[in-house]
C-alpha cells in the first residue's frame, strides 16, 4: 500500500529530514530532538492514514526505520507500513480462524 500522492512529500519531507538527523549522531550537532519531533509526526501521519494498529505494529518492529537500506528513505517509510499491513492483516486471518475452529466444534 503505498501513500496517498497528497501527503507523500510531507512525509519524504520528514523523512529526509530523520535521515539527516540520524546521520548527526556522531557529530557534535546531536539532532535527537529533531530526530524525534520528526519520528512523532510520522508516526502520527501514520496512525490518521492507516490506523492505530498499523502504527503499532511498525513500532514494535525491530528495525522499522530501515533508512537508506533502499536507497529512497520513502521507499523504506512505505515498506515499513506495508510490512505492517501484511502482519496485521496475518494475525486477523489467524484470530478468524482460531474463532472459526471455536464455533464449529461445538
Amino acid at each position: 500500500m503505498r501513500l496517498r500522492p497528497e501527503i507523500r512529500p510531507q512525509v519524504e519531507a520528514l523523512a529526509n529530514l530523520m535521515m539527516w538527523a540520524n546521520n548527526q549522531c556522531n557529530s557534535l550537532a546531536r539532532q535527537d530532538s529533531m530526530y524525534g519531533h520528526c519520528e512523532k509526526a510520522l508516526h502520527d501521519i501514520i496512525t490518521l492514514e492507516f490506523g492505530v494498529a498499523i502504527d503499532n505494529r511498525i513500532r514494535c518492529s525491530h528495525n522499522y526505520w530501515n533508512f537508506g537500506g533502499n536507497e529512497s528513505y520513502i521507499v523504506d517509510v512505505e515498506v515499513a507500513i506495508e510490512k505492517a499491513i501484511e502482519e496485521v492483516e496475518r494475525k486477523a486471518n489467524m484470530i478468524k480462524s482460531i474463532k472459526n475452529l471455536i464455533d464449529n466444534s461445538d
